[in-house]
This record gives C-alpha cells, structure tokens and sequence, in this order.
C-alpha cells in the first residue's frame, strides 16, 4: 500500500518513494494498475503561429477608368494575410496538494549475532569460569576430546517484529563463510557428528529459559533458552522486538580431529537461514588441542628454602604459584562412556647432594593432599585423591584419577609440600624428581 503525508517525517514502517530519484518524485497521479506506474506528460505547452487570411473584398469597383484621375480600386479577389504569434511555454499546472508517498512494508524479525564467550563449567547454570573474554577464541590446550562446553550468544533483533517458537539451532564449519558448507551440531546421542550437544551433566534442560544472563549488550528482561537439542519450535525461544536475547548451548567435541579450527553460527528455523553476523562482529570459534594424549609438565627448578641445623626434626617446604605440577587429559572417553583414568607418580631420580655428602632418597617425604588437587578451567575432581604423605624410597603416587565418568578430563595442578629429614651436615643440596603419568 502506498500513501500520502503531508509530513517527511513518516511513520514506522514506510518508505518514502517520492524522494528524489523515486518513481513519485514531482509527479501528479494518476489512476494505474502497473508497478511502477506509468509516467509522462510535462508541465507547459506551445502553439504554433497563427495565419489569419482576409477574405475577398466586400465592395468592388468595376469598369474604373482610370485615365485622366487614376482612381483607385480593388479586385474583386484582394486578399491579406497576418501572422499571429502565440505565448511559448505556457505553465498548465492545476492546483494541486504537496504529499510525501511512502509505502507500507510489514516489519520483518531480522537477527544479528552479537557477542559470544566460551565458559567451562557446563554444570553451572549461570556459567562463571570463562576460557576467555568476550568474542576471543579459548585457549588451544584446553580443547580436548569430550570436554563438555557452554557456548553464551546474543542476537539482536534489529526489526520491529518479534519472533517465538523458533530454535536457533548451532552450526560448525570449517569457514568464515555463513553461506558456505555448515552442519548442524548433532544430537546427544549421534555418533557421527564431530560436535553435538551433551546433556549427561546438570546445568540446565533443553527449553529452560536462562535464569541470567552473562553477556554486554543482553536485555536484562527477555532472556532465550539452554539448548541440547536441535529439535523444532521450543515454546520458550522468543525473542521479542528490538531486544538483545541471549542464548546458551551445551555441546563436546565428540569427534573433531585435533588440531583444527572450527566455527560456529546460528541457523533459524522458521526464516530458513543463517542469522548474519552484526557489524564488526566475528564468528565464535575454537581450535581443538593440538593432541589428544596425556601429559604432565612441572617447573625445571623449584628452590626449597633454608634449614639450620640442629632448628627441628625435618625442613619443609610447599610448592607456590608458578610451581605448580600439572597433568591434562585430552584423550577423552573410553569404551563405555568412562573417562581413561590416570596415576602422577613422583620419584626422586637424583638425591640430594652437596657434592660430598648425600641425603637419601629414603629422607624424603611426598605430600600431596587432596585438597590440593585444582582443577583448571573447572575441570572436576571429584573422585580424584592425592597423597597425605609417604617416603619417597621408591615412587610414590601424587595423583589418582578413576576411570569413572569425566573424571581426570582436563587439566589439574597440584602445589605439593616436601619435608627433608635427617639434615645433618651444611651445604647447598641439589637433586632431581621426575613426574610420570599413565
């Protein structure tokens, strides 16, 4: 439809197309059932000269003789012609009214990814361990196999048309390309997508609707759903006019090669594609851990203070801050749906020595206590046990991670204390521990 106004200023939803350069610009109307309606005509008009021609005379002399007097007369076929010049360019405009046209354009749901954050406690319902800031990447190492994440998006709606019912449903490629080849993250239960949604840890069930939100920009009121499904109209998943909704999904890296990055959009059921990325704004992504393999790493030196003595039965020492012993399992799961499980041992590979005198490996004592166990990144320990102490004759074991569920998926550091006993000469001691974990 196709109205006037007398005001530029129309109202929502109307484009003018009488500007200029429109169709409508300068034009009168006219009844028409084409698009764009026909144009033509102008604005003035000319005539042509006129030439007026007298007619015969209406009184005539005959037989005159004009001879002596010469008296004059006419024929009886006289005639005179006379050119009559008319006004060029007359303006013909009618009176007419000033109007703006605009047509009416119903308003549409037009959706923009906006901002988006990786978090690591999946189990959470309100996630609080980011892997890293907004709209960056997480970190390589702690992308393993079958490590349960939450994707944190929100979309604004940048139209005035709502729209409800409809699953924003997560996609992975291997391009930046929103129109080129995606997939759709799998089921939790599909065996042969390479990610797909995982729903064996709380934090939320497919159609809740988001208790908070986590995101900048996110409307504090409207607030989208938990998703762990791909499956058509959740009653939940609205997302009203000219808001900013945020939306969250529980997915693993089921079967992604390592080493390989990945990224994610959404798709929108009911429009039938992709939902474009808002200006400046870039595509969610992760790069998957370079192996999928176990390790342990520990700092190359760790100094282990003073001790006088004859000051006390044995020195003691515990690990800080950048001393840590870490151990990360990226393999993932094993038959059965259980994590692999693993042991850290300890060893004294070198006794302590002056270079004269030597304390035995037997005078060492390990302690690594349970609670010292943390895992990075949320990772779990529950199950996991460390050591309350032991001599350290032969290796002894710092960490234990059962085989159960995701128990030991990820990484886990431990500041451990190491007493010295039977200190009986002065010196500066050196020697070496080695960590081992399978």
């Amino acid at each position: 439809m196709i109205a006037g106004f007398t005001s530029t200023s129309v109202s929502a939803n109307w484009a003018v197309v009488s500007d200029t350069g429109g169709v409508y610009n300068s034009r009168f109307l006219k009844g028409n059932n084409t698009t764009p309606p026909a144009t033509g005509g102008t604005s003035t008009h000319s005539h042509n000269d006129v030439i007026v021609t007298t007619g015969n005379p209406v009184d005539t002399v005959t037989n005159v003789d004009a001879s002596p007097a010469r008296i004059a007369a006419s024929s009886s076929t006289h005639q005179h012609s006379v050119r009559i010049q008319l006004e060029a360019n007359v303006d013909h405009t009618p009176q007419y009214a000033t109007l703006v046209l605009a047509q009416y354009t119903a308003p549409v749901y037009s959706p923009e990814m906006n901002n988006w954050r990786w978090y690591a406690d999946e189990a959470d319902e309100t996630p609080g361990t980011a892997y890293a800031n907004e709209n960056t990447a997480p970190p390589q190492v702690e992308m393993g196999s079958r490590i349960p994440l939450k994707l944190r998006i929100n979309i604004t709606n940048t139209a005035g048309a709502a729209e409800d019912d409809s699953r924003k449903v997560l996609q992975y490629g291997l391009t930046t390309d929103q129109a080129g080849a995606w997939m759709n993250v799998g089921e939790p239960t599909d065996t042969l997508w390479l990610f797909r949604y995982t729903t064996d840890i709380s934090g939320g069930a497919d159609n809740d609707t988001l208790s908070s939100k986590v995101l900048s920009d996110s409307d504090a009121t409207y607030r989208g759903i938990h998703n762990e499904s791909n499956g058509n109209s959740p009653s939940n998943s609205d997302h009203p006019a000219d808001k900013t909704v945020e939306f969250e999904y529980a997915i693993e890296n089921y079967k992604a090669p390592a080493n390989i990055t990945y990224y994610f959009q959404l798709y929108d059921q009911i429009l039938g594609t992709y939902i474009p990325l808002a200006s400046g704004k870039d595509l969610p992504s992760l790069t998957t851990a370079a192996a999928y393999s176990l390790t342990v790493s520990s700092p190359s030196a760790v100094y282990l203070g003073e001790f006088e003595v004859g000051s006390g039965e044995y020195h003691e020492y515990t690990f800080v801050g950048g001393e840590e012993i870490t151990n990360r399992d990226n393999r993932g799961l094993a038959g059965g749906g259980e994590s692999n499980g693993w042991t850290c041992s300890a060893e004294i590979t070198t006794e302590l020595t002056d270079g004269s005198d030597t304390i035995p490996a037997s005078d060492m004592y390990w302690i690594s206590f349970t609670t010292d166990i943390v895992g990075l990144y949320a990772a779990p320990t529950d199950g996991m046990t460390g050591n309350p102490g032991e001599y350290m004759s032969s290796a002894v074991t710092a960490i234990t991670a059962p085989a159960s569920g995701r128990q030991g998926l990820g990484g886990f550091t431990i500041l451990p204390t190491m007493r010295i006993y039977n200190i009986t000469k002065t010196g500066d001691y050196s020697g070496a521990v080695t960590f081992t974990t399978i």
